[in-house]
């Protein structure tokens, strides 16, 4: 008899200490989880400089206490930070039909998928989902959830180029969570996609106001400052970034591009290469190390860095223009003309890349070719000092005086050192004793 409850009371004691362990294991997956995300994304936003973070929709996910479902989301978020995003939205998908879920949670996988979507540049699909819910939200009453969504929604749509309604989406977040710092930044980058960069400018100053230690608003104040050509503010700005989080490859890369318009092109070349010390895959931190290189005329290691950011992204307009001009200046017009019409046909309405094509035209003797694609960059871009002088060039070349002055004329007028560069050039040789011409360069 005493060995019979004995034997009852040990049992007893193992099932609580079990119980215990296991309730201990439970609450140390759901707490585990999301610190091990909190460091994953802490690093993806140095590397990747990713803004939606998973965090904040694990913070949504209470404590998961079914072995299964422990199993299938454990597995699920393994998958996500191992960067398999299809599988880890395919288990994430499995796991909402699997279990009942309450609508906070829905909300909380809802989000991780949508996530997940983003990093694989489905925005389609991602915008779908936050806007899910934010309808999710709406219906339980959920403000903070439904502000998360909205943001989630604006910072989408800019990455499929509607900012008009990104801003409309930041506006709405503002108005129920005023003190909301991503609600400020998303609002930020989209007025800064409409070329409202003053009031771009004053969104990230509040984001700043908000939370001062906001890595992504100081990246994007320098980006406004460097809009309204404040060079020196902006490099200040890219180097608070800097200081905030070392190992930011955005800012570093913004720093480079501040200390490019200030012409401290040595300077500008090292920033680019910690950027991509930082993150070898920033196609944006090559094409810069391009640019600091071709400033340097270092033109083969130039193109070198061109063709790798193009390696990385192969649709990047910038970095085919970039090449173009890079080739152009190794006397390679052939490829160089290739190069612009392919950063053409991926954007149609980039005037430099249309410059560039006239350039090189004009190096092929393709004189009258060299004049339409000029023209073409100043619809673009009615007030392209570069593309005027190009042109006037393309005038002069085939003796047109009139419409070579006329173009040579606006051009001064938008940028007064084209009047030396005039004085200089070979092209109108041909016109230095012409009354007209001396008097449109002051020699007259």
């Amino acid at each position: 008899m005493e060995i019979g409850i004995i034997a009852i009371v040990i049992a007893a004691i193992i099932a609580i200490v079990i119980y215990k362990i296991q309730k201990r294991d439970d609450a140390n997956f759901h707490n585990d989880t999301i610190d091990r995300f909190k460091k994953l994304e802490a690093m993806q936003d140095s590397l990747a400089n990713k803004q939606s973070k998973i965090t904040y929709y694990l913070n949504g996910i209470p404590e998961i206490k079914i072995k299964n479902k422990q199993i299938k989301f454990g597995a699920a978020l393994r998958e996500y930070e191992n960067k398999n995003f299809e599988l880890a939205i395919h288990l994430l998908e499995e796991y909402i039909i699997e279990f009942k879920l309450e609508e906070t949670e829905r909300c909380a996988i809802l989000g991780i998928i949508a996530i997940a979507n983003h990093y694989k540049q489905n925005y389609n699909t991602s915008l779908d989902i936050f806007i899910e819910i934010t309808l999710i939200a709406k219906r339980i009453r959920n403000n903070q959830i439904f502000t998360l969504g909205i943001i989630h929604k604006g910072m989408t749509l800019n990455n499929l180029d509607r900012h008009e309604e990104a801003l409309a989406a930041s506006e709405e977040a503002i108005s129920i969570q005023p003190d909301n710092e991503k609600a400020w930044l998303t609002k930020s980058i989209a007025l800064a996609s409409l070329n409202r960069h003053k009031e771009a400018l004053a969104a990230s100053e509040e984001a700043i106001r908000i939370r001062r230690d906001y890595v992504f608003a100081w990246i994007n104040k320098s980006t406004a400052l460097r809009k309204l050509d404040r060079h020196e503010e902006a490099l200040a700005a890219s180097e608070e970034a800097i200081r905030i989080q070392p190992d930011n490859d955005k800012a570093w890369l913004t720093k480079s591009i501040a200390l490019g318009n200030l012409n401290r092109y040595k300077e500008a070349l090292t920033a680019s290469e910690e950027a991509i010390r930082i993150n070898p895959e920033n196609a944006s931190a090559w094409a810069n190390k391009g640019t600091a290189l071709g400033n340097l005329d270092r033109n083969e290691e130039a193109l070198a860095a061109f063709e790798e950011a193009i390696r990385l992204k192969p649709n990047y307009a910038e970095a085919w223009q970039n090449r173009s001009t890079a080739l152009g200046n190794l006397d390679r017009h052939e490829e160089a003309l290739v190069a612009s019409e392919e950063a053409i046909k991926i954007q149609p309405d980039n005037e430099k890349a249309w410059l560039n094509k006239s350039a090189s035209l004009a190096n092929l003797g393709r004189y009258e070719e060299a004049l339409t694609a000029g023209e073409e960059a100043i619809k673009i871009k009615p007030d392209y000092a570069s593309a005027w002088y190009k042109v006037s060039c393309s005038y002069s070349i085939r003796n047109m005086k009139s419409e070579a002055l006329k173009s040579l004329k606006k051009a001064i007028e938008l940028e007064p050192k084209y009047r030396e560069f005039a004085n200089n050039d070979i092209i109108f040789q041909w016109l230095s004793e012409d009354a007209d011409f001396k008097k449109l360069i002051g020699n007259g």
